[in-house]
């Protein structure tokens, strides 16, 4: 069974057809890039996968079971996380507070535990706080756990919003254009990390991103969109050499 599946999925706004029976799946483990010319219809595919857009027609499931219908919050306990073209972090709390934050689903003690700091509090706390240095660790931001979030530099800014989606234990995580704006060397720390993210954590990751060199550098295989459906699928050798790929980006032959 794939991990997640999309099953002619139509997503009308008025007149406009931003998806048009799209179909795919992605098996556990992959890192798949979701690539297309701007307005093609790969952030209103992701707003359908997390249930920010209930999609006109078709289904999307996870593990076998229908995500149509649920809540965003469900979404995520359900195992699937996200990230945003434009950074949506607590700007003025720690980056470790901005991890933790993401963990609330997961504590276990109550509020008179919390009260009156009972042993469940403390070692829920302890928990948490390990939890989170380890996932910053691991993405190259634990000298700045202390740090507020807006004083970090934009790279470090676009890998924090990362450690906090990977702080919900997601299924499968969704990154919409996480290298944006960045220079190569926060290009090229921001691919590795991704690699150790998927090794270590055993985590499915589906990501949209126009710079081509990082795709092809850090995804197994690709799928591309233009005008709300699929035109290309296959690895990125097969895909960045496709005429029909090179005419959506370029205009023509």
């Amino acid at each position: 069974m794939a991990l997640l599946e999309v099953k002619h999925v139509n997503m009308v706004f008025g007149g406009l057809r931003a998806l048009k029976d799209v179909s795919f799946a992605i098996e556990p483990g992959e890192i798949v890039g979701l690539i297309g010319p701007n307005g093609a219809g790969k952030t209103t595919m992701f707003n359908v996968l997390t249930q920010v857009a209930k999609p006109t027609e078709g289904d999307v499931l996870l593990e076998g079971k229908t995500l149509v219908g649920k809540k965003t919050y469900e979404i995520t306990h359900i195992g699937i996380a996200r990230t945003f073209q434009n950074i949506r972090l607590f700007k003025y709390l720690s980056a470790l507070d901005n991890v933790k934050i993401a963990m609330n689903d997961q504590v276990k003690y109550g509020i008179l535990s919390s009260i009156f700091r009972a042993p469940s509090y403390w070692k829920g706390e302890e928990y948490f706080q390990n939890r989170a240095m380890e996932i910053l660790t691991d993405c190259g931001l634990a000298e700045f756990a202390e740090a507020r979030a807006t004083s970090l530099p934009y790279g470090k800014q676009r890998k924090l919003e990362i450690a906090r989606a990977l702080a919900t234990n997601p299924k499968i995580l969704l990154l919409d254009e996480p290298a944006a704006g960045m220079n190569p060397t926060e290009t090229h720390e921001l691919l590795e990390t991704i690699k150790v993210i998927r090794e270590k954590y055993h985590v499915t990751i589906l990501l949209i991103e126009h710079d081509m060199s990082f795709v092809t550098g850090v995804c197994e295989r690709l799928m591309v969109l233009d005008y709300g459906s699929i035109i290309a699928s296959g690895t990125p050798e097969e895909v960045i050499h496709n005429p029909d790929v090179i005419a959506a980006y370029l205009g023509g032959e």
